[in-house]
């Protein structure tokens, strides 16, 4: 079964960067500028990381998304992207061992690098 990443960002830009730097590691790349979205995406193929803005529509969006889509998959590794305006809201999810954080500006090469781990980290099924 192929590995699925998803990527969630009104951001269009930035969305089609990660898609770019996420496409070279040979798993499926979705992208979705909603929640309601990105759960459709989840469903159809097992997610192995999701990569999601934290204020997608409103503040904390990202965060209760990547929730849950590890509960429905506790094996799911997630990246919120925070910038300065919405590290305070990621705070909450600082502690959970399955969330990483994406610092905009952020350097490709380093995301590049955290993707490959978390994807190597990741138990669901390829």
């Amino acid at each position: 079964m192929q590995r699925q990443i998803v990527i969630v960002t009104r951001d269009s830009q930035f969305r089609d960067a990660l898609k770019r730097v996420c496409s070279g590691q040979g798993d499926r790349v979705e992208t979705a500028d909603s929640i309601a979205t990105a759960l459709k995406i989840a469903a159809q193929i097992p997610v192995c990381v999701t990569i999601a803005d934290v204020t997608i529509q409103t503040a904390g969006d990202g965060v209760r998304l990547a929730r849950v889509i590890h509960t429905q998959n506790p094996d799911v590794k997630c990246f919120l992207i925070v910038d300065d305006g919405s590290a305070d809201i990621a705070s909450s999810a600082r502690n959970e061992p399955w969330q990483r954080f994406i610092h905009k500006p952020i350097s490709m090469l380093q995301f590049a690098a955290d993707l490959v781990d978390a994807v190597s980290e990741s138990k669901v099924a390829d």
